[in-house]
């Protein structure tokens, strides 16, 4: 078998009647896999990129409701998606409570009075 790679014309001697068999340069093979490698890695990274919908959700102390507990609210820090949020709270001497919140872009909600209060879950809705 005989192969020109100046040429993408392969010739084989030992087909009948001098048939040629056409096949795809290598430097187009190369190109592709490469193009096809670089989309793939872009769409990964961009992925990658995205914030979690946790990290746009703050919640802060806004006063004390007595000697223990504090007014409570979260912040949804999203310039354009609104976000569900769950959190928990126990005021000391009262029950756990957990609340489920869509949060508007940019806004404050308030939630309860404790001594704390956890972000339990938040998932960006985009509408």
């Amino acid at each position: 078998m005989f192969i020109d790679y100046d040429n993408p014309v392969v010739t084989a001697k030992d087909l009948p009647r001098g048939n040629m068999i056409v096949t795809a340069p290598m430097t187009m093979t190369r190109i592709v896999v490469a193009v096809l490698s670089c989309g793939v890695f872009a769409t990964e990274s961009s992925r990658a990129a995205e914030p979690a919908a946790v990290d746009f959700v703050v919640a802060l102390d806004d006063k004390p409701c007595d000697e223990i507990n504090r007014a409570w609210s979260v912040l949804n820090q999203h310039t354009y998606l609104s976000i569900r949020v769950t959190v928990q709270w126990q005021p000391v001497g009262g029950m756990q409570k957990q609340e489920t919140l869509v949060l508007p872009p940019l806004k404050r909600v308030p939630v309860g009075c404790a001594p704390a209060v956890t972000i339990v879950a938040a998932t960006l809705l985009q509408f």
